[in-house]
């Protein structure tokens, strides 16, 4: 979860739960979880099993399902594919589990990275790869790789301002289609 990610390296407490909280995000699909946020059934639902919604997400970028309320973080709402799990992430925030588009939503804090170019300075010491970042009308948003001992990573940071407050919706995933699905989600935040 890139709002973990500081300029220094990460202390082993976090660390851990960054490791934890990315190979939870990888075993899990459509399975298992607590549901923590609630549903608005007013967005059309699909149906499949975590394999389809894979491939859903290499076909649609994924957030095609239903919109769920956060309840950690002020109930902004994010759509989701209609297997997500909402679940209490690490910390102050919300996990969306999918497996099309596993993602960690919060409150942006005194400590997170306000603009583009703070967040780029945060992760500088990862050595990005393939970046590519943009601007919202509320925020911005920021992509990019880096291979570790797990292998190539994939990863999403996009900043909202919702009433007047900050905040952070990202992941870090193991393909380049989770990534691009997760994008696609964490812009779909609103009040």
């Amino acid at each position: 979860m890139s709002h973990f990610v500081t300029s220094r390296r990460l202390p082993m407490k976090k660390a851990m739960s960054v490791a934890f909280v990315s190979v939870l995000l990888s075993a899990c699909g459509s399975s298992g979880g607590t549901t923590s946020g609630t549903s608005d059934s007013s967005a059309p639902a699909s149906k499949g099993s975590a394999s389809a919604s894979a491939a859903k997400a290499k076909d649609s970028g994924g957030g095609d399902g239903k919109w769920v309320k956060l309840d950690k973080a002020n109930n902004v709402q994010i759509q989701v594919d209609a297997d997500a799990v909402v679940s209490d992430g690490v910390g102050s925030g919300n996990m969306v589990m999918s497996a099309v588009a596993p993602v960690s939503i919060k409150v942006a804090g005194d400590t997170d990275p306000k603009t583009l170019d703070e967040y780029k300075k945060s992760v500088a010491d990862f050595t990005p790869k393939n970046a590519k970042d943009g601007k919202l009308d509320d925020g911005w948003w920021s992509t990019w790789e880096n291979t570790g001992s797990m292998g190539t990573n994939y990863w999403v940071s996009v900043y909202r301002t919702i009433d007047k407050k900050g905040y952070i919706c990202d992941t870090s995933v193991d393909t380049q289609a989770k990534g691009d699905a997760a994008l696609k989600v964490c812009k779909t935040l609103k009040q």
